[in-house]
């Protein structure tokens, strides 16, 4: 179940662990009538919308690259018969998750579900982390809550969606063997951080094949037999382990490129245009009825620049995020490192630090809109 959160498009930073808040659940799911003209059939999935929320015309295509990453990651089969059901919009996620709503003020998206009878809802396409429960429930897979939790944060990371999972370093987290005391139904947003940073730690010092042969072989309400199944499988207990985890001093990690490939511009061609129509029949706008994004982009800035930006649009958001790649610099002003958001029909000029940036437009409806965005050196 995920937890209600900012749309990370139009309105969110780079995602940290905590930031979406997911727990695997059984689910009733019957009171839904979807109508089966306006589903979207992809490989691996029917795509349902709700109420009078559209599949934009980018989204399947995402949602498939996105279940066939996390299969292949995870080294499960990923069947395309039968196809997994996916229900997008807040109506979705009211009706298919309602039997969570009385627990949680917002839900965001919950999985039911084993083997060929999962489902999926969802109130936003980005919303991976329910994609990483789905994809591992049609293996007939489900672990006690501190590792599915934590499998699903860290894989929701994905190419233009990165996650950001920080290791303990002093922090008073709780750990494994605390965590995996926790009932499944109480495993709330709090134990979300340490969980994904113990399988982040878990996943870079085993590796990928050792942690998911790990995983399959644990059942949802098994904590005891977890336990003995992590000393066997890795040769070490959960306290020693954790041990490690707390002694790692590496710095937080990211999982998921922050850009796309062939989606990343400089400032070479001065100015940097931009140009498209903001709308749902596009094939690079993603959205399922909360609003609109264009597929992310990557603005690199090889030194400190002062940038001219306006954004020809009747509606939307241009968010500037800073990301990683800094060139060393002493003349930065503290702005120059802060994130940027433009308004539709504004035209600012902002100090940019010499760093790679992620570049977002997206607006909160899905009226159409053409737009021009236009980036250059002010001081050229």
């Amino acid at each position: 179940m995920s937890l209600q959160a900012t749309r990370g498009m139009a309105g969110g930073k780079t995602r940290r662990a905590s930031t979406f808040l997911s727990l695997c659940v059984l689910v009733q799911t019957a009171c839904m009538e979807p109508d089966p003209t306006r589903s979207v059939a992809t490989e691996y999935a029917r795509l349902w919308p709700s109420g009078s929320t559209e599949i934009c015309a980018g989204t399947p295509s995402f949602v498939d690259g996105q279940l066939f990453r996390i299969a292949n990651e995870l080294g499960v089969a990923l069947p395309s018969t039968p196809k997994l059901d996916m229900y997008f919009g807040p109506e979705a996620t009211s009706d298919v998750c309602r039997s969570l709503v009385s627990a949680h003020d917002r839900v965001n998206g919950c999985t039911s579900g084993l083997g060929t009878s999962v489902e999926v809802a969802a109130a936003d396409y980005f919303v991976i982390h329910e994609f990483v429960h789905a994809v591992r429930a049609t293996g007939d897979q489900r672990a006690p809550a501190v590792f599915e939790e934590g499998i699903a944060e860290l894989l929701a990371g994905a190419p233009g969606f990165p996650a950001v999972i920080d290791r303990p370093r002093g922090t008073p987290w709780l750990g494994p063997e605390q965590l995996l005391q926790v009932p499944n139904s109480q495993f709330t947003g709090e134990y979300y951080p340490p969980a994904a940073s113990f399988m982040s730690w878990l996943w870079d010092s085993f590796g990928r094949k050792s942690v998911s042969g790990f995983l399959e072989e644990l059942t949802h309400d098994d904590q005891p037999g977890a336990a003995a199944s992590f000393r066997t499988h890795f040769g070490i207990s959960l306290a020693e382990a954790e041990q490690m985890w707390r002694d790692d001093p590496s710095p937080p990690q990211t999982y998921g490129t922050p850009c796309i490939e062939g989606r990343t511009y400089t400032l070479d061609d001065n100015p940097l245009i931009l140009t498209g129509s903001l709308d749902c029949e596009s094939d690079d706008v993603l959205g399922v009825g909360l609003g609109m994004d264009v597929l992310p982009m990557c603005l690199e800035l090889e030194r400190n620049t002062r940038v001219r930006v306006e954004v020809d649009a009747d509606a939307g958001a241009l968010q500037l995020l800073l990301r990683e790649q800094c060139q060393p610099a002493t003349s930065a002003t503290p702005q120059s490192y802060q994130d940027k958001r433009i308004e539709a029909g504004e035209s600012v000029e902002l100090d940019m630090a010499g760093c790679r940036w992620r570049v977002l437009f997206g607006t909160d409806d899905q009226q159409p809109t053409p737009y021009r965005i236009a980036l250059s050196n002010a001081n050229p």
